[in-house]
């Protein structure tokens, strides 16, 4: 009588394995970059969200009781300025949701894209059953929407932890309870009046609670989403959600062009991957493009997370219709791109570091792929 072998159900398809290979890259490329480029990237946040013009802060900003940084300064000279007056601890403010925020968002994103990708290679394959899946090619346009579905999703799940790390950032070393206008009302970190007794953006740093405040620079990243939630609804979730979805051209243009250049490698080479340095050169090329393309609208979504909504927010499209002279409309276009040189540098660099993990990671991954095969042949 013949033994019949039945070969296991592997307990994961190859798709969820290389969608959860996809995500670990994802997370340990960012998370890197995250840790090692985070004082570069508060004080550029600072900087993009203040405003820093004309030696003062605006009457708008004053409302919003931002921090005490009413002088423009270079870049680095505000980073050196912040560490000497407030410590390694303020330029570090808002790690903990920033980890798992970039963390969480790009592993989403590399699972997403590679989940949907293969759905799309999967429908060819039907259309055409001789080609194989893996000699399937995917169009710029079908990669394009791939990373556009992508980042939908994932935009939505992650956005208030973003909302919550920008508020940290900004938020000063200073103690800052609800304050009373001369109406007796209070003021709450929107520039609005109401009588909402708690908000994220007023906590102060020492771990007190101020009257009617909420301490929320040494809350858990956990705690500081129920807060968010409970106090400001489904709109906390979701702001500057507009703004992030027009971005997601920003992380759809950047794959485009590493994806471009990595198969140009991998044809040169016989499918072998980048280096470690092209990873890092591609990483920051394909950014540079990226923003060079967003940042408008980065600005906008920066500035609604931060709290500064409705003319706070978006003052700067209302003064376009209120334009007498050229100088006025350069005044106007050029307040969008505030910052637009530091927010280059830092995200060329948290690309450059981020890749260049991500291909290390794919390569590790790719070894203990090749051993789990070889040990399975062997049984």
């Amino acid at each position: 009588m013949a033994v019949v072998v039945t070969k296991k159900k592997p307990f994961l398809s190859n798709a969820a394995l290389a969608a959860l290979g996809e995500a670990g890259a994802g997370a340990v490329g960012s998370i890197v970059s995250i840790l090692a480029l985070y004082p570069l990237d508060t004080t550029r946040t600072i900087l993009q969200v203040m405003r820093l013009r004309r030696g003062e802060i605006t009457e708008r900003e004053r409302k919003v009781r931002m921090p005490p940084y009413d002088k423009p300064m270079p870049f680095l000279k505000l980073l050196v300025h912040i560490y000497r007056t407030e410590g390694w601890q303020r330029l570090y403010k808002g790690l903990p949701s920033a980890l798992s925020g970039s963390g969480l968002s790009w592993a989403l994103y590399f699972a997403w894209n590679e989940l949907f990708k293969r759905w799309l290679k999967s429908l060819k394959h039907k259309k055409n059953p001789s080609q194989s899946l893996v000699t399937i090619k995917l169009t710029a346009i079908e990669e394009m929407l791939s990373a556009t579905v992508a980042g939908i999703l994932t935009t939505v799940i992650v956005n208030p932890i973003w909302v919550i790390n920008t508020r940290l950032k900004i938020a000063a070393k200073k103690a800052f309870g609800k304050k009373e206008n001369s109406n007796g009302k209070h003021l709450q970190s929107n520039g609005t009046s109401n009588g909402s007794s708690h908000h994220l953006a007023n906590g102060s740093s020492n771990g007190t609670k101020e009257k009617g405040g909420t301490e929320v620079t040494k809350m858990p990243t956990a705690t500081s989403l129920t807060e968010l939630i409970r106090n400001e609804g489904i709109l906390g979730w979701l702001s500057g959600i507009v703004p992030a979805v027009v971005l997601l051209i920003n992380p759809g243009i950047q794959l485009a062009i590493y994806g471009w250049f990595r198969k140009m490698i991998q044809k040169a080479r016989g499918g072998k991957g980048p280096k470690p340095l092209e990873a890092f050169v591609m990483g920051a090329v394909s950014k540079f493009f990226a923003v060079l393309l967003t940042f408008p609208a980065q600005t906008i979504k920066l500035r609604m997370q931060a709290g500064l909504k409705g003319e706070q927010a978006s003052h700067y499209l209302k003064d376009l219709r209120r334009v007498k002279s050229f100088s006025e409309l350069i005044e106007v276009i050029t307040s969008m791109w505030t910052g637009v040189g530091n927010k280059m540098v830092t995200s060329m660099l948290h690309s450059a570091v981020m890749f260049t993990f991500v291909e290390l990671f794919r390569a590790f991954n790719r070894v203990i792929g090749r051993r789990r095969k070889a040990l399975a042949a062997a049984h």
